[in-house]
């Protein structure tokens, strides 16, 4: 039997630097290669994000990001992005989520996971029974994707049920 320590950071407050550190330091001090979660989108332009507000808009680290993708580094969707209201007016459509989706799969691979959190701008979110304005498996929405994943092999799903932005 062989010990094991999963890790997995949550991309929010990342940006290309911190990502590069925090896996570097973990890799060399420690031995650990830690996984990540990365964007699809994000209009407001993180460097954590393949695409801004679509896939004319690549993000400013769109490169870095596909190669740590290939290898498997970041192998986990954070959603299909940011559209937390207090960075976009935008909000995710099917259409956008599906050319995300095909690009991945055509680019890299999309990955196995699958996690959700933020404010009721991401209409993507995956809900919970007694949700609000997730309706990324609600079929009569426009941002419904839930389909979509399961069609591209997404198994595995952490939606943002009781979850914060409170650290302690």
């Amino acid at each position: 039997m062989v010990a094991t320590l999963a890790l997995c950071n949550d991309i929010d407050f990342a940006d290309w630097d911190t990502y590069r550190a925090a896996h570097h330091e973990l890799r060399e001090e420690f031995g650990i290669d830690a996984e990540d979660s990365f964007w699809l989108f994000d209009p407001a332009g993180s460097d954590m994000a393949l695409f801004k507000s679509s896939l004319n808009e690549k993000g400013p680290r769109h490169d870095e990001l596909l190669a740590d993708i290939q290898i498997g580094r970041l192998n986990i969707l954070h959603a299909a992005g940011n559209f937390d209201f207090a960075t976009t007016d935008q909000r995710p459509t099917r259409r956008m989520i599906a050319d995300g989706l095909d690009y991945l799969a055509e680019h890299a691979r999309v990955p196995e996971v699958w996690t959700n959190h933020g404010d009721t701008g991401n209409l993507q979110n995956i809900g919970w029974p007694g949700c609000t304005y997730q309706c990324g498996d609600n079929p009569a929405a426009d941002s419904y994707v839930l389909d979509l994943l399961l069609q591209h092999g997404v198994r595995y799903f952490w939606t943002d049920r009781d979850t914060t932005n409170d650290f302690v």
